[in-house]
């Protein structure tokens, strides 16, 4: 059964909010191999939500190590960060 989780970001300034949105369209999909399906959505000025599918648990934790290490990079431009995971239900797209 897949695995996601769902990450909201606030960040310090829209100019970081900016660089990191940047940085992971460019780099997410290198950077998280597994990944079946991955979803940012900027939902305001200096907030964003990242939707990653994968898929196994298993899988999902291989990335941390590399989740961690992007976050780290930019921590400095991030004011808070909030985590959930499950088990996905329904992964539809048309």
């Amino acid at each position: 059964m897949s695995y996601g989780r769902i990450t909201t970001v606030e960040f310090n300034s829209e100019q970081d909010a900016e660089q990191l949105k940047v940085h992971y369209r460019e780099n997410a999909p290198a950077t998280f191999p597994d990944a079946e399906m991955m979803i940012s959505i900027q939902t305001g000025p200096t907030t964003a939500v990242a939707v990653s599918i994968y898929p196994t648990k298993e899988s999902l934790d291989a990335s941390n190590e590399a989740r961690n290490a992007l976050l780290e990079g930019y921590k400095a431009s991030i004011k808070s960060v909030e985590t959930i995971e499950g088990e996905v239900n329904l992964a539809f797209a048309r």
